[in-house]
């Protein structure tokens, strides 16, 4: 049973960090939409908020966030 538990807890952590790792791998890469000022005053979540563009330094208390996340559960697992 302990054997069982060992591995479901392996199996998270590796798929959490495959997705933060894919995550990454995806801000590295250019934007496709948008890409003129135009189509971002175009797009909104509410009729009086702009969206706008992601960026790594608005991201980087998220991803630092998520790291120590990783970090925690994988020395829980030691």
């Amino acid at each position: 049973m302990d054997f069982l538990l060992l591995i479901l807890f392996v199996g998270i952590v590796l798929f959490f960090l495959c997705r933060f790792l894919i995550v990454m791998v995806n801000l590295k890469q250019g934007i496709l939409l948008p890409t003129t000022v135009e189509e971002i005053a175009v797009i909104r979540k509410y009729p009086q908020k702009i969206v706008n563009l992601p960026t790594y330094s608005e991201n980087k208390v998220g991803i630092i966030v998520y790291i120590l996340v990783l970090l925690y559960m994988v020395s829980m697992l030691v």
